[in-house]
Formats: C-alpha cells, sequence, structure tokens
C-alpha cells in the first residue's frame, strides 16, 4: 500500500536471488488504459519477465477516471516512487538505481512524472534517483477534446499547455525510450512528440 485510495497498491516481484547485500535495479510498470481501467494483476508476466532478467519489479495500480482526473493518477506514480525509495531495498532493490516503464495512459505517467518538475519535488524525491524513463504507445501530446476516450480523465477546461506531458520536459530529465508501433491505431504517432 503506497497511499489512502483502495486502488494505491502496488505488486513487488524479486528475483530469486535479490537480496539487500547485493541489490538488483528496480523497474516500475504503470499500466495503461484510457485512465480509466486496467489493472495490476493483469500484468503478472511483466513482473515475472523482469525478475528472470534480474531486475526487482514493482507493478502498480493507479486511482482511474471519471473519480479521479489528471493530475491524480501521476500523483501517485510519484507516491509509488517514494515507497519504493523507502522500501525497495527490503525486496533486494536498489532504489537509486530505479527506471520507470509505463504502457499507453501509463506512459503518459511516467513521463508526466518523471518530466515535470512539481510532482518529484512534491515528495522530495530527486529526479537523479530516477535513472531511465520507457514509454511503450504513450500519448504524449494531444487535444484532449479531440480524443473522447480521453475527456473523463481530465478537468472540462484542462488545455494542452497546461496537462500534457510533452510541455513539461525538464533540463535534468533522465533519458527516456519512448517507442511506438508503426501498426498502432490508437496512438497516433503525432501524439508521441
Amino acid at each position: 500500500v503506497y497511499g489512502d485510495d483502495i486502488r494505491q497498491k502496488l505488486d513487488i516481484y524479486s528475483p530469486l536471488d535479490a537480496s539487500s547485500e547485493q541489490q538488483k535495479p528496480v523497474i516500475l510498470f504503470v499500466h495503461g488504459g484510457t485512465w480509466q481501467r486496467g489493472d495490476k494483476n493483469q500484468y503478472l508476466f511483466v513482473g515475472e519477465s523482469f525478475t528472470q532478467a534480474g531486475y526487482v519489479v514493482a507493478v502498480m495500480n493507479y486511482r482511474l477516471a471519471p473519480q479521479h482526473v489528471y493530475p491524480d493518477y501521476v500523483q501517485d506514480v510519484v507516491l509509488a516512487v517514494r515507497y519504493l525509495s523507502e522500501h525497495v531495498q527490503q525486496y533486494g532493490g536498489d532504489p537509486q538505481q530505479l527506471v520507470l516503464l509505463g504502457h499507453s495512459a501509463g506512459a503518459f505517467n511516467v513521463v508526466a512524472a518523471a518530466n515535470d518538475a512539481q510532482f518529484l519535488d512534491s515528495v522530495n524525491v530527486p529526479v537523479s534517483q530516477i535513472k531511465a524513463v520507457v514509454g511503450i504507445a504513450g500519448p504524449y501530446s494531444f487535444v484532449i477534446q479531440e480524443h473522447p476516450d480521453s475527456i473523463p480523465a481530465f478537468a472540462e477546461d484542462a488545455s494542452p499547455d497546461a496537462v500534457m506531458a510533452d510541455r513539461r520536459v525538464r533540463a535534468d530529465a533522465p533519458p527516456h525510450l519512448l517507442m511506438i508501433a508503426s501498426t498502432d491505431d490508437l496512438v497516433e504517432h503525432g501524439n508521441t512528440l
């Protein structure tokens, strides 16, 4: 549990050889679902795959729209980062070697969390603790009103300049790898720039 809401939970997967003496790098995975659906329990394969490769993995849930709109779900990412900073060592993870990984809406969440200074600063986590950000099929730049599926996840008067992840890139941001499939018909290529 990383917060007070029923959705503010994460699962931690550790390699069998993880220990506090031989700490492993950590991956925080954030699911997609247009900020309105999805659950960490659907991503057991993420935890299993990356632990086999030698990582400690946290797969998180976050608060969903329409009850929660931007920035609630981004704040949940930084709350999970803070939780890992304070607790991942007991699972054999190195809190100073943290990678944020997100898919679709989750990719937006991790990019926004790492790039907008207000989020990490609000929980006293230095951006230097995040070593990389990986976004898979993330919508980082779009006009909300042109994408009806996303409307419930943002305030009615939200403008792209106020909420889009690409508008908040910081000079000290960790390296980013942002990927999209050439055949993706849900997230337009222009939304990833």
